[in-house]
């Protein structure tokens, strides 16, 4: 937090029980007092706004972005998701069916190759209305149907995407519903803008992912285990195939057991999985899930 002020000329013209002089003595015994001198030669200097970027580094000239309009977003955008690897991760407030339907066909793709697709949009019922559609109940049980999670949030305005790591897109354009206003869409290729947006806007990653001994029954490699939001699945790494994994099911992890260093396996107990060690009973360590 800064606070920047003449606090002399506060001090000598505000009454003493101001709540701002409390703010400023706050300030002084508890952060750092920095001269304006060390910046600028005056408060009124030329360069004072440059200083002023430069003490707080705007992002915008930090990180490499490039703006699009609702002509050519599109196009850009949907090659981002065909090279999506890991998450593709949506903020739309509204959906609509018409433009919805034309990425039915991309998200059934991603799911397959096991790449997570996230939907956060406003409660379907506040959709489903007039100026949407009455078939919006109906596409959003298909996109779950497909692997896709969709997830309600109320009052939600901000229009967003994350694809991996490193790309993140942001404006006014809301990108599942969107017909013909006109609208801007910027793009950041930045892994600190990506990190930097799904803490502020509350979109964390909440899945794991342990290596495994299962053979994949297609191409031979070894699988992974996938902890996602409570859904509990196998995936190969290598040539996308999946199955999920249904209560009772045993699976020898590559993860070892911290206290006597054997392979932990995945196990079922009354309040659902978890890791056991593989020597159990012998050694009862556990992990949860």
């Amino acid at each position: 937090m800064f606070l920047i002020a003449n606090t002399k000329h506060l001090k000598e013209n505000l009454s003493s029980n101001s709540k701002i002089l409390k703010i400023i003595e706050i300030f002084e015994e508890r952060g750092e007092t920095i001269s304006s001198e060390k910046f600028v030669n005056s408060y009124f200097a030329k360069d004072f706004e440059k200083s002023i970027r430069d003490m707080f580094r705007v992002r915008s000239e930090d990180v490499p972005s490039v703006l699009y309009r609702e002509n050519d977003f599109y196009p850009a955008f949907f090659k981002d998701l065909m090279n999506a690897k890991k998450r593709v991760i949506i903020v739309s407030p509204f959906v609509t069916f018409r433009r919805l339907s034309k990425f039915m066909d991309i998200f059934k793709l991603l799911t397959s190759r096991g790449v997570e697709v996230r939907i956060y949009t406003r409660p379907i019922k506040d959709l489903v209305k007039e100026e949407f559609s009455p078939y919006i109940g109906k596409a959003i049980e298909q996109l779950k149907s497909m692997g896709v999670e969709v997830i309600e949030r109320s009052n939600i305005h901000f229009k967003i995407a994350v694809i991996d790591d490193d790309i993140e897109w942001e404006g006014s354009l809301n990108i599942l519903s969107h017909r013909d206003t006109e609208e801007i869409m910027r793009r950041f290729k930045s892994k600190s803008v990506v990190e930097e947006v799904l803490r502020l806007l509350d979109l964390q990653e909440t899945s794991e992912e342990f290596s495994t001994f299962v053979e994949c029954s297609k191409c031979g490699r070894f699988m992974v285990m996938r902890v996602d939001r409570n859904r509990l699945y196998m995936f190969c790494p290598n040539c996308f195939s999946k199955y999920k994994l249904m209560k009772g099911d045993r699976v020898l992890t590559q993860v070892k057991c911290p206290d006597c260093g054997s392979y932990m396996v995945l196990r079922w107990g009354h309040y659902g999985p978890f890791l056991g060690c593989s020597r159990y009973p012998q050694c009862t360590k556990t992990r949860s899930l």
